[in-house]
């Protein structure tokens, strides 16, 4: 009995030596034609009919062959184009938190500009003994500022919004056009001090 459920197992194909019994195995009531039978070998396409009644086997071309080339196809196109559609779907979810994050980024980079332009009114007031309430321009705070920076370069935020007026005591404030652009991903509380 064990060699009797063993030995189709151990089934190879005469024409390319593949072993093809563990499909005899897995599906064991089409050995008894209660299902339908396997017709050709899954590796070379060798039609398994053909070669039981002795004749040779296909060539390479033969139709048989060429029909299973185009079903390993047919499974590879369905299997690349499920991939496609998945990434698809995975680039459609992520991409408004990609874009969230993004804008946030930008929203702390204008927030830390706002704080280095803060700690350079109050050195250059120090420096200078500049009294509450005294203006200044941004040339003037140019050198408490790092080098080669945009704000250096431009004295202008991401958004090509001017951060002045500058007052000896007061905070800058937050340009209103940079703060609207950005309110979806920051507050009014995200800005303060500099609302």
């Amino acid at each position: 009995a064990y060699a009797a459920i063993r030995y189709p197992r151990r089934s190879r194909c005469l024409h390319c030596g593949e072993r093809i019994g563990w499909m005899f195995s897995r599906a064991p009531r089409a050995l008894f034609g209660v299902t339908a039978r396997l017709r050709f070998c899954p590796y070379c396409g060798t039609s398994l009919d053909e070669l039981r009644e002795g004749n040779p086997a296909p060539a390479a071309d033969s139709a048989v062959w060429n029909r299973w080339t185009k079903s390993h196809w047919r499974i590879l196109g369905w299997s690349l184009a499920s991939a496609a559609v998945i990434l698809l779907l995975l680039g459609w979810i992520a991409y408004p938190e990609f874009r969230k994050a993004k804008r946030r980024s930008l929203a702390s980079h204008e927030l830390e500009e706002l704080r280095m332009l803060d700690s350079a009114v109050d050195q250059y007031a120090i420096e200078t003994g500049r009294d509450t309430g005294f203006r200044m321009r941004f040339e003037d705070l140019k050198f408490y500022l790092k080098a080669g920076t945009p704000l250096y370069n431009t004295g202008l935020d991401q958004f090509g919004n001017d951060y002045g007026p500058f007052t000896v005591d007061t905070v800058p404030r937050v340009p209103n056009a940079a703060a609207t652009a950005l309110s979806d991903v920051a507050s009014p509380e995200f800005w303060s001090p500099y609302k």
